[in-house]
This record gives structure tokens, C-alpha cells and sequence, in this order.
């Protein structure tokens, strides 16, 4: 358990962090659209920058999904008049409830990859452990500023 001695504010502070370009975001009592990012179902957030385009179809297939309580009558009214879509998603929720559950994904689409991913990718793909990789590191290395020096030169390259 933490102590915490001084100040303790009963205020939430937010961070968002972009897994596409590493930015990051943060506040006392920020929402995601305070943030300029977005999140897909999955998780992953990312800048509104880096957010894929949204169809009229594609925001009204989003919104006929997210809104279970819709009647048949009002369904069929916005199904009919896909373009006045962004004007319901603003009367009925606001843009920030379709920036919690952006239904394009930067990275689900595999248009952007985290480093994390990319890591994994390679440890597979080579057929080795991080920790074995962490060993190499260390034997290759007497430093860790000869090692960034080494991953600045291939940088280069």
C-alpha cells in the first residue's frame, strides 16, 4: 500500500497515450475528446489525427449498434437519411461517445503497428525468448550508452 504524505487532491487525473505516435495527453478530469484522441472496442487509443475516416454508412451502422434502445420507426428514419447521422450522434450522445468506441482502429486495421506488437513480431519470427534477448544485449554490450549508440547507427543506415 502506498502512503502518500502532503496534498492528496480527490480529483481524477487522465492520461491518454497514443499507441500510434507515442503522444501523450493528460488532465484533471479529461475525456478522451478534451485529449483529441479516440479508442476502438479493443482499447487501443490513438490521435484523432491518425483515426480513419468515417462513412456516413459506417457512422450510421455505429450508432443503430450502440443505441440497442432505438425503436423500429427511428431506426428506419436514420437508416433512410444516412447524411443527418453526425446530427443525431450530436443531439443524442455527443461526439465523445463515438470517440470511446471509434469503430475504425488505426492499428486493428494493421494501417499502424505498436512496438509492442512489432516486438513480439520479431521475437517470434526469430525464434527467441525477451530474456534470451535481453542476454545477447547484455553480452554484446558493455554499456548502455555503446548500445544506443549501436541502435542509432543502424537508424541510419
Amino acid at each position: 500500500m502506498k502512503i502518500r504524505k502532503g496534498f492528496v487532491s480527490n480529483s481524477s487525473s487522465t492520461a491518454f497515450i497514443c499507441l500510434v505516435c507515442g503522444a501523450t495527453e493528460s488532465g484533471m478530469d479529461m475525456g478522451i475528446e478534451d485529449a483529441e484522441m479516440a479508442e476502438c472496442k479493443k482499447g487501443h487509443v490513438f490521435c484523432q489525427s491518425h483515426s480513419p475516416t468515417l462513412t456516413n454508412d459506417e457512422k450510421v451502422a455505429w450508432y443503430l449498434e450502440y443505441d440497442k434502445d432505438l425503436s423500429e420507426e427511428e431506426r428506419k428514419e436514420i437508416l433512410e437519411n444516412p447524411d443527418d447521422i453526425d446530427e443525431h450522434i450530436s443531439r443524442d450522445y455527443g461526439i465523445s461517445e463515438l470517440l470511446y468506441s471509434y469503430p475504425k482502429c488505426p492499428i486493428c486495421s494493421m494501417e499502424s503497428f505498436t512496438d509492442t506488437e512489432l516486438l513480439r513480431f520479431m521475437l517470434a519470427e526469430s525464434n527467441i525468448s525477451l530474456k534470451e534477448l535481453e542476454a545477447k544485449v547484455r553480452g554484446k554490450f558493455n554499456s548502455f550508452d555503446e548500445f544506443i549508440k549501436f541502435l542509432e547507427e543502424k537508424e541510419k543506415n
